[in-house]
């Protein structure tokens, strides 16, 4: 792929869709990490914010390639976005969680096109299944890392959904879909008590979301359960590990390492 000059001024814009169905990759970094690509012939610059870099390049296994080339450390997520940061343990996880809080900004416009929006409302009405049965739908739901807000066009009281997401892009491309958005910057600041439920569809694969199970068990009201969906079983364990540390009960409802596995945990009552 022929190399696009990099202006921090004038970052360059790409059809992020576009090139996701030509196959390519999209790569996020730090400005520091990306500068280490440059003049690699491989990547072409799309955009730029706030001190976080897209790229793309051919494929996601090139872009594998390029992060152990490089001596970078590498985190797939969405199947063709790849997060590059710097291999030293620290400064990468640093980094990453930099990156990660920005990417879905970069994104955010585009997302819808990024995925599979059919098996994602399919994935998340799962889980809403799930959460009727387990408390009875009896108040407010939240559905945490919201996106677009496709668990509207799922929910059977839809003036009881609630969504957050860690992108303030998504909350506000989310709140067009008439889903109720907590606008708090993290999941630390999610109200106390305030849900009788909460959903979680694909988000504990995510870089820094397995540190929310706290603060999501307190955002439940006593009795109330969070049901989540795993990709590929990614920190299923560590998330178990955490909810039992804070008093939740868990309730594996499907066990399946290849398409992830599905768990409730039940905030037990005070």
């Amino acid at each position: 792929m022929a190399e696009t000059t990099r202006s921090d001024h004038q970052p360059v814009h790409g059809d992020l869709a576009e090139r996701v169905r030509q196959g390519q990759a999209l790569l996020a970094c730090g400005a520091g990490t990306a500068g280490r690509l440059a003049g690699t012939g491989e990547t072409e610059w799309l955009r730029s914010l706030d001190g976080v870099d897209l790229l793309a390049c051919p494929t996601v296994e090139q872009a594998q390639k390029l992060a152990a080339d490089h001596g970078l450390s590498h985190q797939t997520i969405l199947d063709q976005v790849v997060i590059l940061a710097s291999a030293a343990e620290d400064e990468g996880a640093a980094e990453v969680e930099r990156v990660h809080g920005t990417l879905f900004d970069l994104i955010g416009t585009c997302y819808d096109t990024l995925i599979d929006r059919e098996r994602n409302r399919s994935n998340i009405a799962e889980l809403y299944g799930i959460l009727q049965i387990c408390d009875g739908h009896r108040g407010p739901v939240l559905d945490f890392g919201c996106g677009t807000g496709i668990s509207m066009s799922v929910a059977g009281r839809p003036d009881e959904m609630y969504g957050w997401d860690r992108s303030a892009q998504m909350r506000s491309i989310a709140a067009t879909s008439g889903l109720r958005i907590v606008h708090v910057a993290s999941a630390e600041g999610l109200p106390e008590q305030a849900f009788a439920g909460a959903l979680a569809s694909y988000v504990f694969d995510l870089p820094t979301a397995p540190d929310a199970v706290g603060p999501l068990l307190r955002s439940l009201r006593p009795g109330g359960a969070l049901v989540a969906n795993f990709h590929r079983d990614k920190n299923l364990a560590q998330v178990t590990r955490d909810a039992a540390d804070h008093g939740g009960q868990v309730t594996v409802h499907r066990r399946d390492d290849r398409h992830g596995s599905m768990l409730s945990i039940r905030r037990v009552a005070d």
